[in-house]
């Protein structure tokens, strides 16, 4: 059987991304977070 790749936390989602090094994937991954916000209604979560 297989298993999600992925989990829920309780981590920080701002935290991860701010430390992600390249600095086009970081503005990027605000943009997406800022987008996704928008079309979902939902806070972004860390899985």
């Amino acid at each position: 059987m297989s298993s999600n790749k992925t989990v829920k936390t309780d981590a920080s989602v701002e935290n991860f991304v701010n430390t992600v090094d390249n600095e086009q994937k970081r503005k990027d991954s605000w943009d997406l977070i800022t987008l996704m916000g928008k079309i979902t209604g939902a806070p972004a979560r860390r899985p």
